[in-house]
């Protein structure tokens, strides 16, 4: 899905159940444009919160909200 995505620059997941630690990392390796990110109250795990933010902040991405 996220091959498709390549322009998008924000990116809400909020409150959304069913959302993986999975499903949510190879979203973020696949969308080079993303300059936010909206996770809260999901059930990501805190391991993979740590991934999402040095993969973000390796882009020099800022913009995160976490839990």
């Amino acid at each position: 899905m996220g091959k498709h995505l390549t322009k998008l620059q924000y990116l809400n997941v909020s409150f959304c159940k069913f959302v993986s630690d999975d499903g949510l990392l190879t979203l973020i390796e696949q969308i080079p444009a993303l300059i936010k990110l909206d996770f809260q109250n999901t059930s990501i795990s805190n391991r993979t919160k740590q991934k999402i933010v040095h993969t973000l902040n390796s882009r020099r991405l800022y913009n995160i909200t976490l839990d």
